[in-house]
C-alpha cells in the first residue's frame, strides 16, 4: 500500500503459487543434460572463430549475452506451471529469497564468477606470451586437474582412482590437441623472432670468444700505451679507432645476452600467468561446489546459477582493462566502449551466440548438481575441446597442410578424449 496526497494505491505483485523450477532428475535426464553441457561448451570456440573480432570487445559482448541469457533461463524455467516430474517446488524468486541469508555461500559463488572472468583472460594472456603449444596446455591442465581435485575433496568420489586416471588422460589429450594445431600468424612471428635471436647469438658467440675478443682489445690498449709517446701526445685517430673497436666488441657480447635475458623474462612471466591463471580458473567450480556444502545449508542450483553470472559480469570489465594495460591493448573504459560499438553486426552476433552457448552449458552444469558428482561433471565438460577439434578437422580444414607429426598428435588426442571421458563417467557408477 502506498498512501499520499489523500489517495491510496495498492500494488499487487504475486508469484504463481504452483510455479516450479526445472531440475534434471532421474537417471536419464541428468545424463542428457551433461551431454548438452558438453556440446554447448564445445561449440562456443567455433563462434569465437567465426566472429573474428578482437578479444577484448568479444569478451564484453560474450559475457553480456551470457548474463542476459542466464536471466532469461531463470525466468523462463523458474516459473513453470504444474509440469512434473522434473521440477522442484517453488520458483526462482523464492529460491533467491530463501538463500538471501546464506551470505558466505553467496560470496563464494560471486567469487567463483570472478575467478572465471580472470581465468579466461589469463588463458588468453598465457597463450599470448607462451604460444598455443605451451601456454594452452599449462593453463588448461592445471585448471582441469585442480578443479577435479578440489571438487573430489569437497564431495568425494565413488571410484577416485578411475577419476584420477581419467583426468590425467584428459590432460594428455589436451596437450596433444594443443601441440597438433598448425602455427598461426602469431606463432610464426614468434618463431621467426626467436630464430633471429638465435642467429645473432651464434654470430656473436657471447661466451669464450667474447671474452677473448675483449681481452685482445685490453691487450692492444696496454701495448699502445706502453710503446706510444708520452701521455697527451698519442695519435688521437689510433685511440679513437681502438675505442670504436672496443665498444663494438662489447655490444656484440652484450646485445645477445640482453635479448636472451628478455626472452627468459617473458617466458617466466608467461609461466606465472599460466600457472596462476590455471589455479584461478580451477577455483570457479570449487567455490560453486563449496557453496552447496557450507553449514548454513546448500544453495539452490538456480541461486548459484544466477549469482555466479552476476560475479562474472561485475569482474569482466576490470579484467579486460587489466589485460589491456599488461599487453598494451585497450586500457581505458572509453576506448573499450568505442571498440565494442565498432564491432560489425556479424561479429557481435557470433559473440552473443558464444555467450548463449556458455550460459546453456553452465545452466545444465549447475542444475545437475544433485544428480552427478561435480568432479565428474567438471572433468567431462572440460574435455569438450574435442568438439572444436572435430570442427577444425572436418569443416575448417585446419589440418590440411599439417605435418605428419601434427596429424599423429591429432589422432592421439582423438583417441585419448573418449577414453578419458569413459573413465570419468565410470567413476560415478555404483
Amino acid at each position: 500500500h502506498i498512501e499520499g496526497g489523500g489517495a491510496t494505491f495498492e500494488l499487487d505483485f504475486q508469484v504463481p503459487v504452483h510455479s516450479k523450477m526445472f531440475l534434471p532428475a532421474g537417471k536419464i535426464l541428468p545424463i542428457v543434460a551433461l551431454i548438452l553441457n558438453f556440446l554447448a561448451w564445445g561449440h562456443w570456440p567455433i563462434c569465437a572463430k567465426l566472429s573474428k573480432s578482437p578479444s577484448q570487445p568479444f569478451g564484453i559482448f560474450m559475457v553480456g549475452a551470457q548474463f542476459l541469457s542466464a536471466c532469461f533461463l531463470c525466468i523462463a524455467l523458474g516459473f513453470i506451471q504444474e509440469l512434473p516430474p522434473h521440477f522442484s517446488s517453488g520458483n526462482i524468486v523464492q529460491a533467491l529469497a530463501d538463500d538471501s541469508h546464506r551470505l558466505l555461500a553467496t560470496v563464494c559463488v560471486l567469487a567463483g564468477g570472478a575467478c572465471l572472468a580472470v581465468g579466461d583472460f589469463a588463458a588468453a594472456a598465457a597463450i599470448e606470451l607462451l604460444g598455443v603449444a605451451v601456454g594452452g596446455p599449462v593453463y588448461f591442465s592445471i585448471s582441469l586437474i585442480g578443479g577435479m581435485c578440489f571438487d573430489a575433496i569437497i564431495e568425494g568420489s565413488r571410484r577416485p582412482l578411475f577419476l584420477l586416471v581419467g583426468g590425467v588422460i584428459s590432460v594428455a589429450a589436451l596437450i596433444c590437441d594443443s601441440l597438433s594445431h598448425p602455427a598461426g600468424p602469431s606463432e610464426k612471428q614468434r618463431s621467426v623472432r626467436r630464430s633471429k635471436i638465435s642467429e645473432e647469438a651464434m654470430q656473436s658467440v657471447p661466451d669464450r670468444h667474447c671474452v677473448l675478443e675483449l681481452s685482445k682489445h685490453v691487450t692492444d690498449s696496454m701495448s699502445i700505451g706502453s710503446v706510444g709517446p708520452e701521455p697527451g701526445v698519442a695519435d688521437d685517430s689510433a685511440w679513437s679507432v681502438l675505442e670504436q673497436q672496443r665498444q663494438h666488441g662489447v655490444q656484440k657480447c652484450v646485445a645477445p645476452q640482453r635479448a636472451s635475458h628478455s626472452e627468459r623474462m617473458a617466458f617466466r612471466q608467461g609461466m606465472v600467468v599460466a600457472v596462476g591463471g590455471g589455479a584461478c580458473g580451477a577455483m570457479w567450480t570449487a567455490l560453486s561446489t563449496l557453496a552447496s556444502h557450507l553449514q548454513q545449508g546448500p544453495m539452490h542450483p538456480y541461486s548459484i546459477f544466477f549469482w555466479f553470472h552476476v560475479g562474472e559480469l561485475l569482474f569482466i570489465v576490470p579484467t579486460v582493462l587489466t589485460y589491456g594495460r599488461v599487453f598494451g591493448a585497450i586500457s581505458s573504459p572509453h576506448a573499450l566502449l568505442r571498440s565494442v560499438c565498432a564491432l560489425e553486426r556479424k561479429q557481435a552476433l557470433w559473440a552473443c551466440a558464444a555467450g548463449v552457448l556458455i550460459c546453456i552449458g553452465y545452466f545444465f552444469y549447475f542444475t545437475t548438481r544433485q544428480a552427478i558428482a561435480r568432479a565428474v561433471a567438471y572433468g567431462i565438460s572440460a574435455s569438450s575441446g574435442c568438439v572444436s577439434m572435430a570442427w577444425g578437422l572436418l569443416y575448417f580444414q585446419e589440418y590440411a597442410s599439417a605435418t605428419n607429426g601434427k596429424k599423429l598428435l591429432l589422432c592421439a588426442a582423438m583417441a585419448l578424449y573418449p577414453l578419458a571421458i569413459g573413465l570419468m563417467a565410470f567413476s560415478m557408477v555404483n
